[in-house]
């Protein structure tokens, strides 16, 4: 991977990155062919409806994935590319509770809503518990890869989701083919699962620590930092659901399964996409936050300042190939049903270039180990589903694109702000600062 990186003349960390998310850009035009071959219009909705489910994990997870990152970049430890046992060990925990409450929470509440809907039918529940089981399961174990993200193992942790890409589209498309329908999700996201946690075992046995490694008085020290870090970032990312992900439930309740689907299928073109913006800032984040734990505020800032313009750059030529994409597929009678329209599907597209550059803007702030988004995502979490009530209530698929838009306008308008007052400090904070 060094080698490649080295040839193309790009930095080994965004090199695998683009790796790691490329694989799937690649794999997603294939895949979305296999699944429009295999699934009915309906099933295809309520793929994409449970696939939104699932995203309620952003209400039990509450920022502890960017959290354990902040506290493992500023870690001492962190430049030998391992970290402290007890930190490992208070991570682990952590994610176990927090994974089981929010299994049975949305597994409860996915039920009740599609009950709600009208799909009191064995087949359909059954399926939405096995996809609520696997990402439980999931999510209990992505503390680890957060550690890893932390310890600035950027490339090893891109090379092993390479892997694990090549590893679910094979068997997914393989049980898609074979008739296992929606369930072929299912079984392809738990032999991923397995297949990353035995690789991460082989290869990064510091992630399983014994539980008799971890020193008590350092644990508590890692709980309390933890716990600080997500009792304010919680507010943030508690409102990430109703911003990211109330679309699709609303769109499936007041537009049918139908809709939900061109919705869903002409968002999957964006996300592989215009989401390659984000590999920049992501992959330099670790070494930004340890520049400023070390006071290097202009090395800091030159590293950012050349992330983001990049991830900007990125952005719009997604932007362009997103168009290219949909122009192509909307020759295609199967997949002409499927799609959105041209100006919903536009206003769409660009939704998504203001949430890459707001979002990306957000990295510099939080490499002062500080969450000081709390009020703007309380604004977009009241803002979003209203608008999008209203939208798709009024004007239909084209009427979500617009709120969508109207929603990251108004977040871009708080985070820059806050931004700005950040990039003009000279010091550390000496303690968390909220704002």
């Amino acid at each position: 991977m060094n080698r490649l990186a080295a040839r193309f003349g790009v930095d080994s960390r965004v090199f695998s990155g683009l790796a790691a998310r490329g694989l799937p850009l690649l794999m997603a035009p294939l895949s979305s062919i296999i699944i429009a071959l295999n699934l009915n219009v309906e099933t295809q909705g309520l793929l994409y409806l449970f696939t939104s489910l699932l995203a309620m994990r952003s209400l039990f997870e509450l920022g502890v994935g960017m959290s354990i990152t902040q506290i493992a970049a500023h870690e001492p430890s962190q430049s030998s590319g391992q970290l402290s046992p007890s930190l490992v060990l208070v991570v682990e925990r952590w994610m176990q509770i927090v994974a089981f409450c929010y299994g049975i929470f949305a597994g409860v509440g996915g039920v009740s809503f599609l009950i709600y809907q009208g799909y009191h039918d064995f087949y359909t529940l059954t399926a939405w518990v096995a996809f609520q089981i696997s990402g439980a399961l999931q999510f209990s174990t992505d503390g680890r890869w957060s550690l890893l993200q932390g310890a600035d193992r950027i490339v090893e942790a891109n090379q092993y989701r390479i892997k694990a890409s090549i590893v679910r589209y094979v068997v997914l498309w393989a049980l898609l083919f074979a008739g296992a329908s929606i369930y072929s999700f299912v079984i392809a996201d738990l032999v991923t699962l397995v297949f990353q946690q035995v690789s991460l075992y082989r290869r990064q046995r510091w992630l399983f620590p014994s539980k008799s490694a971890g020193a008590p008085d350092e644990m508590k020290i890692y709980f309390a930092q933890l716990k600080s870090l997500v009792t304010r970032a919680s507010q943030t990312y508690l409102t990430g659901y109703f911003v990211f992900q109330m679309q699709q439930p609303i769109c499936f309740h007041l537009l049918g399964a139908a809709a939900s689907a061109k919705l869903g299928f002409t968002q999957s073109i964006a996300n592989f996409t215009i989401s390659l913006a984000s590999i920049w800032l992501m992959s330099a984040f670790p070494q930004i936050a340890n520049a400023v734990a070390l006071s290097q505020f202009d090395k800091a800032k030159l590293r950012f300042k050349r992330a983001w313009t990049q991830g900007a750059l990125v952005a719009l030529a997604g932007i362009l190939l997103a168009v290219i994409i949909w122009y192509a597929l909307h020759y295609i009678p199967r997949f002409q049903l499927r799609l959105m329209t041209f100006p919903a599907a536009g206003v769409l597209f660009g939704s998504f270039l203001l949430q890459a550059l707001a979002l990306n803007l957000t990295y510099w702030p939080r490499a002062f180990k500080v969450e000081p988004f709390v009020k703007v995502a309380y604004m977009q979490m009241f803002v979003t589903p209203i608008a999008l009530w209203f939208g798709a209530t009024y004007f239909g698929l084209l009427g979500i694109s617009l709120a969508l838009m109207v929603s990251w306008i108004s977040s871009l308008a708080g985070i820059f702000p806050i931004f700005w007052r950040f990039w003009q400090k000279r010091s550390l904070i000496p303690a968390p600062v909220w704002a």
